[in-house]
């Protein structure tokens, strides 16, 4: 029933926010968004546009006055684990901005912006996001992406892997 219910919210705000395009700069951010009730715990990449190769992507929060923290790990479609930690915190009225840095061993380190935009959100289940990304001069790259505070029980791989 829960999986029922979220794919008809997915659905209707997909249909409510569509776009030409993913850009986050024309959306407009949840007017009640709770810091607090998002930077809490943990929460597994749902869905993303343009999906990439990745299986399992889990992100845990935490804020303290204003500052947030997060860190973003998962493995890749070749069972290669990745992690990101990312400090910042609220941009303006609708972003909330961070600096992000890949922790690997043997490798450099990658260094990029990113700004995540709260669409709507359920704290107990769900949440909207159109998130920017720029790593290094390169170009911004918008993405909407539905974050759960479950891992989706029907994909198996993820589930081996995290």
């Amino acid at each position: 029933m829960k999986t029922i219910i979220a794919v008809t919210i997915f659905g209707i705000l997909t249909c409510a926010y569509a776009t030409d395009g993913d850009n986050c700069v024309g959306e407009k951010a949840m007017a009640d968004f709770d810091a607090a009730q998002f930077f809490n715990g943990s929460w597994y990449l749902a869905h993303e546009a343009k999906t990439k190769p990745t299986v399992c992507q889990k992100f845990s929060t935490n804020e303290t006055e204003g500052f947030a923290n997060i860190v973003e790990s998962g493995y890749d479609k070749f069972k290669e684990f990745t992690k990101f930690q990312c400090e910042g915190g609220k941009k303006n009225e609708e972003q909330y901005s961070f600096n992000c840095s890949s922790y690997e061993c043997g490798s450099d380190n990658i260094n990029f912006k990113v700004d995540f935009t709260f669409i709507s959100a359920d704290y107990n289940n769900f949440v909207l996001v159109c998130r920017s990304i720029t790593i290094g001069a390169g170009p911004k790259e918008d993405k909407f992406i539905v974050l759960e505070r479950t891992k989706d029980e029907h994909v198996t791989d993820a589930k081996d892997i995290c």
